[in-house]
């Protein structure tokens, strides 16, 4: 477990180097923030800030197979509004249907790109996802995540293996009347409380979570989001509020293909 949080610690920082480079980065965002019902999401810009116009950064580029599922997302690293490089990429299969792996391929300047992850994934015969296994194929490592359900196929608790085949934590989510995620609770494996997290929604969209953590339960992020008058996400933001916190703020703006444009 250790080794493949250190790796993937690693990468991350190698991702941050890259996007905090480029200080010239001025892609156009799309002006409308309107787009169709269940628009398809084309890409994901980061910027500097909750109130930022431009990004800093394009994170994620959405790539389609014929039957309208995600085939392949592409992280790149831009420069003067181009895309001069790629970072890392994402490979999608199927099988009967649904998701069956992810693909994680990561740029090496010497080897070109290698894989660095897979994340498998295994389906009870109702169609409902049992089972995640986590592939690090360079330093030879697997965890796993197991899933459960109620009587109404909602999930309830979600298990973490790491690679030694240790639970090394948990965590319960409960519902609300109206059949929506309103707590997720997460425990380590000796059943030691970790932190939680509050949704909040409003007309049937998930709005706002909080997460509260440490021994006075207080509140350490608020996450909280923006959507077009079709129901399409179109801004995350992501606020840190614990001065301990290792994570910086994020703002994240949504990009779909297919726009409506508001007359």
């Amino acid at each position: 477990m250790k080794n493949s949080w250190s790796y993937l610690i690693i990468f991350s920082l190698a991702l941050s180097t890259l996007f905090s480079c480029n200080k010239k980065d001025h892609a156009v965002m799309p002006e409308t923030e309107t787009y169709l019902t269940n628009a398809k999401l084309k890409r994901i810009f980061l910027l500097p800030s909750e109130n930022a116009k431009d990004p800093i950064a394009i994170t994620d580029e959405y790539e389609y197979d014929d039957f309208g599922r995600i085939s392949k997302v592409i992280h790149p690293f831009y420069k003067d509004g181009e895309i001069v490089d790629i970072i890392s990429y994402d490979l999608y299969e199927y099988q009967n249907g649904q998701l069956s792996r992810i693909k994680k391929m990561t740029n090496n300047q010497i080897l070109g790109f290698i894989n660095i992850q897979n994340n498998i994934y295994e389906y009870d015969q109702t169609g409902k996802k049992v089972k995640e296994i986590i592939e690090y194929p360079q330093i030879h490592t697997t965890e796993h995540l197991d899933f459960f359900y109620d009587k109404e196929n909602r999930l309830v608790k979600t298990q973490y293996f790491d690679a030694k085949i240790l639970l090394s934590r948990y965590s319960l989510n409960e519902y609300n009347g109206n059949g929506q995620l309103n707590k997720e609770v997460v425990y380590a494996a000796d059943n030691k409380y970790l932190y939680h997290t509050i949704h909040q929604y409003t007309n049937g969209l998930l709005t706002q979570s909080d997460v509260y953590g440490g021994k006075e339960m207080s509140r350490i992020r608020e996450i909280s989001r923006k959507y077009d008058s079709n129901k399409n996400l179109i801004f995350v933001y992501s606020k840190e509020l614990s001065l301990l916190s290792s994570r910086s703020n994020e703002a994240l703006k949504y990009e779909y293909f297919e726009t409506v444009i508001v007359l």
